[in-house]
């Protein structure tokens, strides 16, 4: 399990690597989604526009890029099933057959 803290440094590009050892890669819905708009405001303590506004600067900066972004929650399942240096969100019920790391 991860907490909510390192969850959101991985996502907001903080952090590249989980706790335990290995590289962290974020995989994400798309920013259009129900399910993108809640994680952001419940993980990320952000809006959508906020988030936007975010990976603006860090890309400008040359900080950092924002996590790629998937079309469907069953996509982004069989993405983090085939990786192990994958994290991604998807709606309650739709992990599937991958190891859930936190509900919020």
């Amino acid at each position: 399990a991860l907490d909510k803290a390192i969850i959101q440094r991985i996502f907001l590009g903080k952090t590249r690597g989980f706790p335990g050892g290995g590289e962290a890669v974020p995989v994400g819905l798309d920013e259009n989604s129900a399910a993108s708009a809640e994680f952001t405001k419940s993980v990320l303590s952000k809006t959508p526009k906020q988030l936007k506004a975010y990976w603006a600067k860090m890309i400008f900066t040359g900080k950092g890029t924002p996590p790629r972004q998937i079309n469907t929650a069953s996509d982004v399942v069989k993405l983090v099933s085939e990786n192990p240096n994958l994290i991604g969100f998807v709606p309650t019920g739709h992990a599937g057959e991958v190891k859930v790391v936190g509900k919020f």
